[in-house]
Formats: structure tokens, C-alpha cells, sequence
């Protein structure tokens, strides 16, 4: 099957697209998706163009040709899909066509003009250039007055300082995409099926709309390919009541005496800010251990694991002699390594810092909790639930041939910055500023840009938004993290999959057996663990060189400023992201620097194929 999630602004759509997903997999589906336009591919290089405003403004862009845009981004992609399909997987897609239709198909005034352009738009797609038919298009449909509520309260969102973007604020066009999506449920009844997400003027609960959607495909689902979980994920909300008298605190702080730094990476994912000296050598003479050891650990497994450390502790302390191998040394330190650290908070307490944290995440925070009087007995929310019920489908891997991917941003277009400028400057309400600009060519929109940019860089900058999807390891994470102060951070559960990078200084020095030999043990640890049914223990044997997958949120003056030098090893990263950002918003860019192709020059080790293969089997 091929499925497709559609839905106007304000419709929850890409939460419903991720909570399928994982519902699907979670009942025994093989499951690929895709989500278009597919920003960070070469096919989607003319919707960019077409979103910066290089063609104009996008009001004035025939929707025929902007259709064309669109189109071939799916094009590209076709062969992903027919493959996705042979191989008996689900297919899923966060938008595809019927966007495309339903947002182009707004701009005619006449319902002729709109029925002629959908019905060359599906002759397009589907016969021209002979895109796959989805199976069936879910449209969520939400009255644009109830939308329009919800849009409003995205005001806690932080990846935006707006409210809401341009078309957002503007009901006559959440109106007219409501009324697009209508048609196109009437003229192609077999392809579009709206399921209604709102009664009585109030938008239905997460769970309901989720239900909705599970009950009109369960009876179109084929044989699932593989025994699920022995309970499909429920979703229901559960709010058990808080105390509400208790004292909320902000800028706590407090020591930790031996935390591992694998615990340390899941209190920065909850937003924690950390300090600590890592100092993990050979010969110890202090009274506590080097490393933290797993109760869960069976005796035979505790002996592997305590001999593998010890190895992993002789080689590091070998390392750390030379010039070369200090420098690089603590890439070869496991998570597992304790140190003591200073964990602060600028809002929740430490105590409810740490309740954030699942109780089942790691044995290790009870003694956290034991040091801090923390209670880790906090509700977990919905999608813990899930992750926890369909974590044996989580587990397959994609094709992962990117370090840094752009996910989101705003504004789309970066020239709708010059709005809020100009605000302040005018007695115009923000739709007629926006229509004054429209009759002003991109070059006089463009020179209007960077003139702000280099007058007020700061309070421009600052209302662009970015969030990324990073593979790195951990000490380019820390030293980016401490020169830009990105914000959200999240990193994914530590493994060895995405190898990690031999630096050249130790290949120089010849080092460089020593050096893999390390994550050699690594690996053969991690996988010891991990077929002994501790999959998140496993963790502990992953090395701080080895690379991880994290997210971030920064925005443009935190990313584009520089008020020192950036950390040799961060250099290359900041090039990436700058690059990035360059992609969707070059002339903010080009008012602070001009990104350089990253050049680390350095050799990347990958994780094995027998390692993987291992991983996915048990997964």
C-alpha cells in the first residue's frame, strides 16, 4: 500500500504521519517513508529557487509552473517508491501530490480554472511522468476557524519568534486551502478520503484523530509481514494530576559525583547545561571505579565486559604518551567513563530535570536519583508509550550518507523578513506592507534585505530558525555546542553504526592500530551486550569518537555570529551548517560570511557490515 497524509495548516498532520508510522511498524509492517518536497536532495533545487523567490513572488508564479517544480522532485524519487513497494514494505508520505494541488489549485478564482488545473495536474503526474498513484490520501480536515485557534497557540513552538507565519495568519487563505481539499474529495473519491478532526468547534484529541485514521485503513491493510508487539499501540491520553504546590525553582545547580557520560548525554537531550573534567587513565590509585558496571550484567557478561574495559583503559593511557594520541586520546574514552560534573538548569529544578528522564532509560539514574532526592516516577508521555510498545521495530536502518541535514526552517522565504522590519517604520498593517513589497522586484527586495541585515544584524538574524539533523561524534558536539549555544538538543541512544573518524595527527604519528583498535573493542562489547538482551546497556561500550545522530534548534544570529576563533575540530561542522543555511536563506548569509566546502580530509572508519547486519536482525 501507498498512503498518504494530507491536511491544511493547523491540521496536526506530520504528529498523526509520525504516530501511523510507528503504529504500523509496532503491529508488524515494514514501513518506508518519505516526506516532499525532499529539501535535501538535488531534485528539489527549482522548489527552493521557487520558495527564495528567485522566479518572483510566489503569488505571481503561474501554479502550472510551479506544479513543474513539485512534480519532479517526485519524479526523482519514483524509483525509492517502486522499489519500497516490490519489496512488500508500506509505504507512507508526509504530503505528496494532492499538496501540491490543493495549495497551486488556491490560486484560481474560478471553481472551472481549478477543476481544469487538477485534472491536468493528475494527467501530469500520474500518466506523464508516471509517478506512482497512492493507494489512498488521508486528508485531515479541520475548519480553518478551528485551525486558526489551534495556529495561534503555536506560540510556544520555539524553532520561530512569530506566531505564526504569513499564510497562517491569514483565514481566507486557510479558507481557501480547507475548500481546495474539498474538491479534490469530490472530483477523486476513490484516491482522497477526508476524515473530520474537529466536532462542535473543537478540535478532537490526538488519540481520537489517530483511531479515525487506524479504523479507516485497518480494513484495507494486507497480512502484517512479521509478528508485531502483542498489543497494537493504544493512544490514549493519560493526565494523571501533578501537585500543583509544589515550589518551582530556576537556575539550580548541583555536583554529581560519579555519573557516566552516557547519563551525562541524556540530561543534555533534556535540556541540562554540564560542565565536567574527563579524566579516565590506567592505574588509578582513587577509591572509586574507572568506569560504571551494569547490575544487570550476568556474571560471565560482567567478566567480558570489566576485561574489555581494562583493555580499553591500558590502550587510551598508551595513547595519551604521545603528543598525536593526547590530543585525540579521549575520542577513545567509552560512555561508560565516570567523572564528576556540574549540572545546572535555567528553569526546572534538577529534581524535575531528572523526572524528565524515563525511569526505565537507565539503572544508573537511581543512584542519580539517590544523590539528588529526585523522584524519576513522572508520567511518561504519549510518545515514550509508543517508543516503548514498537521499540522492536525502531530498529531498521536507513541510508544515512549525510553529517549535517537541514530539516526545518523559517521564514521559507527568507525575504519575508523584510515585513517585521519594516513594521516598526510604518503606519501599514503587516498584509499591506507585504503587498506594497510584492509590486517590488527580487533585486530591490534583495538590496532592501541586506541593508537591515548589516544596519540591525542581531534582530534580523534572530528571526530566522533552523533546526538540524547531525551525525557527529561527541567531542565536535561538545565544542560546538560551547562556542554556538544551539538550543533543543537531542541525541539519539549511542551505537557504533556510524563509524568514526581516524584524525590525521594519529595516522601520522602511527598510531592508528592502537587508535582502531579501541573501537575494534568497542564494537566487539557492544555487541556482546547487546546478545545478551540489554540493547540500551549496550551503550555503555560506545567510545566518544564513535559518531551519533542529535538534533538542534539555532537560530541565525547564533549561527552566522562569531566573536572567536571556532574550535579546530567544530571548524568544519559550523562550514557545514553555514552551507546549509546558505541553501534556503544565501543572502542572510551572505551579509556575515561565505561558506566554504568542509574539507576535514580525514579518513572514516564504518561500522562493519556483519556489525549491522547483527543489529538490524536483532532489532
Amino acid at each position: 500500500m501507498f498512503i498518504v497524509i494530507e491536511g491544511s495548516d493547523g491540521s496536526g498532520k506530520t504528529t498523526q504521519f509520525k504516530l501511523l508510522t510507528e503504529r504500523l511498524r509496532a503491529t508488524g509492517y515494514d514501513v518506508d517513508v518519505y516526506d516532499f518536497p525532499r529539501y535535501d536532495d538535488p531534485s528539489s533545487y527549482f522548489v527552493k529557487r521557487y520558495l527564495n523567490g528567485e522566479y518572483g513572488p510566489a503569488s505571481e508564479v503561474s501554479p502550472y509552473t510551479a506544479s513543474l517544480f513539485y512534480a519532479l522532485d517526485r519524479f526523482e524519487a519514483t524509483p525509492l517508491i517502486r522499489q519500497s513497494l516490490a519489496d512488500g514494505k508500506i509505504v507512507l508520505a508526509n504530503r505528496f501530490a494532492g499538496s501540491n494541488m490543493a495549495h497551486q489549485g488556491s490560486k484560481f478564482t474560478t471553481t472551472a480554472q481549478q477543476r481544469g488545473y487538477f485534472m491536468w495536474a493528475d494527467s501530469l503526474e500520474f500518466q506523464l511522468l508516471g509517478i506512482p498513484r497512492p493507494t489512498l490520501n488521508i486528508f485531515l480536515r479541520v475548519p480553518a476557524d478551528v485551525a486558526y485557534e489551534l495556529i495561534k497557540k503555536k506560540a510556544a513552538r520555539s524553532y520561530t519568534s512569530k506566531i505564526h507565519d504569513e499564510h497562517e495568519s491569514d483565514i481566507e487563505h486557510l479558507r481557501r486551502s480547507v475548500a481546495t481539499y474539498d474538491t479534490l474529495c469530490k472530483l477523486f473519491p476513490k484516491d482522497y478520503l477526508a476524515i473530520e478532526c474537529a466536532a462542535k468547534g473543537k478540535i478532537l484529541t490526538v488519540p481520537e484523530i489517530n483511531n479515525r485514521i487506524w479504523d479507516l485503513l485497518k480494513p484495507m491493510l494486507p497480512k502484517p509481514s512479521k509478528p508485531g508487539r502483542s498489543a497494537v499501540v493504544h493512544l490514549e491520553e493519560k493526565r494523571p494530576s501533578k501537585p500543583t504546590n509544589v515550589p518551582q525553582k530556576t537556575n539550580s545547580s548541583t555536583d554529581m559525583k560519579d555519573i557516566s557520560l552516557l547519563a551525562l548525554g541524556k540530561l543534555l537531550s533534556e535540556g541540562a547545561d554540564i560542565k565536567f573534567d574527563l579524566k579516565w587513565s590506567t592505574g588509578s590509585k582513587k577509591p572509586r571505579l574507572d568506569y560504571y558496571i551494569p547490575s544487570e550484567f550476568s556474571p560471565k557478561l560482567l567478566k567480558k565486559y570489566q576485561a574489555l574495559m581494562s583493555e580499553l583503559t591500558a590502550i587510551n593511557h598508551k595513547l595519551a604518551k604521545s603528543p598525536a594520541g593526547a590530543l585525540n586520546a579521549q575520542m577513545t574514552v567509552p560512555l561508560a567513563a565516570l567523572v564528576d560534573a556540574k549540572i545546572s538548569s535555567h528553569g526546572p529544578t534538577i529534581d524535575q530535570l531528572l523526572s524528565k528522564v524515563p525511569a526505565t532509560a537507565l539503572s544508573e539514574f537511581k543512584q542519580i536519583a539517590s544523590q539528588t532526592r529526585a523522584v524519576l516516577e513522572a508520567p511518561k508521555p504519549l510518545r515514550e508509550i509508543i517508543a516503548q510498545l514498537s521499540n522492536s521495530h525502531l530498529g531498521t536502518y536507513g541510508r544515512d550518507d549525510y553529517s549535517v541535514k537541514l530539516i526545518s526552517f523559517q521564514p521559507r522565504n527568507e525575504l519575508d523578513l523584510l515585513i517585521d522590519c519594516l513594521y516598526p517604520q510604518s503606519n501599514m498593517a503587516p498584509d499591506s506592507i507585504a503587498a506594497e513589497l510584492d509590486q517590488w522586484t527580487y533585486e530591490q527586495k534583495a538590496e532592501a534585505l541586506k541593508a537591515v541585515i548589516a544596519s540591525k544584524p542581531d534582530s534580523v538574524l534572530e528571526k530566522t530558525h533552523y533546526r538540524f539533523d547531525i551525525i557527529e561524534d561527541l567531542s565536535i558536539i561538545n565544542q560546538y555546542i560551547a562556542q554556538f549555544h544551539p538550543d533543543e538538543i537531542k541525541l539519539q541512544m549511542p551505537t557504533p553504526r556510524y563509524g568514526y573518524r581516524v584524525p590525521e595527527e594519529i595516522e601520522e604519528a602511527g598510531l592508528d592500530g592502537d587508535f582502531i583498535k579501541c573501537f575494534d573493542l568497542s564494537l566487539e562489547l557492544y555487541s556482546e551486550i547487546q546478545s545478551a538482551g540489554h540493547d540500551e546497556l549496550a551503550s555503555y561500550a560506545v567510545l566518544v569518537g564513535h559518531k551519533q545522530r542529535w538534533q538542534m534548534h539555532i537560530n541565525g544570529w547564533q549561527a552566522l555570529d562569531q566573536n572567536s576563533k571556532v574550535p579546530s575540530r567544530a571548524s568544519f561542522l559550523d562550514k557545514q551548517v553555514t552551507a546549509k543555511i546558505a541553501e534556503v536563506h544565501p543572502l542572510c548569509v551572505k551579509a556575515f560570511r561565505i561558506p566554504k566546502a568542509p574539507s576535514p580530509n580525514q579518513k572514516t572508519a564504518k561500522a562493519t557490515t556483519k556489525h549491522r547486519h547483527s543489529r538490524s536482525s536483532k532489532n
